[in-house]
């Protein structure tokens, strides 16, 4: 065989081998997109339920400092408005006014600037009021609450709370 066959044999190889490291490559890239697809809405929906998940944790956090107070002082608290605007999207909820804020912190409660809900305590009437919390997962989608509904008894100077409520879960 002469060198030029040799070569001709090699190169003819190595295009081969760049063919199939190629068509891997591509079938590689196509893998890895596939996974993007199906993987990116599965992790934006753990997010969204952490999120949502914290949102509770923080109403049970309300709800025990409110049935405290309730317990001290035989009465509920004024009403609290919320914070702002409801945040959407990755938005983080605005800061309280310094007014809102104090009335979180005669509580014992704190909110802090990392809040993705806007939290309010309402008068629904003399005996119940409801906590609540409020974000848009979606710009413009369904609006996802959580409430706690709180049921005073002024004779007992005891507090009754329902579980937390959801509405719209994660739309």
């Amino acid at each position: 065989m002469s060198g030029d066959q040799t070569t001709k044999k090699k190169s003819s190889l190595l295009v081969r081998i760049l063919i199939v490291l190629f068509g891997l490559g591509v079938v590689g890239v196509l893998v890895l997109v596939g996974a993007a697809i199906v993987m990116i809405p599965a992790m934006t929906r753990m997010k969204n339920k952490s999120i949502a998940t914290e949102a509770r944790l923080t109403l049970m956090q309300m709800e025990s400092a409110i049935t405290v107070n309730y317990i001290s002082n035989c009465a509920f608290p004024a009403p609290i408005p919320e914070q702002g605007a409801v945040p959407s999207g990755d938005a983080k909820a605005p800061l309280a006014t310094p007014e809102v804020e104090q009335r979180w912190r005669d509580l014992n409660i704190s909110l802090n600037n990392s809040q993705r809900f806007v939290y309010s305590l309402n008068k629904k009437d003399d005996r119940t009021y409801i906590l609540r919390a409020r974000r848009d997962f979606e710009e413009g989608g369904p609006m996802h609450t959580a409430e706690i509904t709180l049921n005073g008894d002024p004779d007992g100077c005891d507090v009754d709370a329902s579980e937390v409520v959801v509405t719209n879960e994660l739309q």
